[in-house]
């Protein structure tokens, strides 16, 4: 059954500072193994 999220950021460079964070990116390689991720920006 597929999940999903939505998180929504006041801009487009507050959304790129999260992706590209330290924290977030050391998540990555926990997820990666039981999931398939998309980042998406829409604005």
């Amino acid at each position: 059954m597929p999940n999903g999220a939505i998180i929504r950021f006041p801009d487009r460079e507050k959304a790129m500072a999260w992706c590209n964070s330290p924290a977030y990116q050391a998540t990555l390689s926990k997820c990666d193994s039981g999931m398939t991720c998309t980042f998406r920006l829409i604005w």
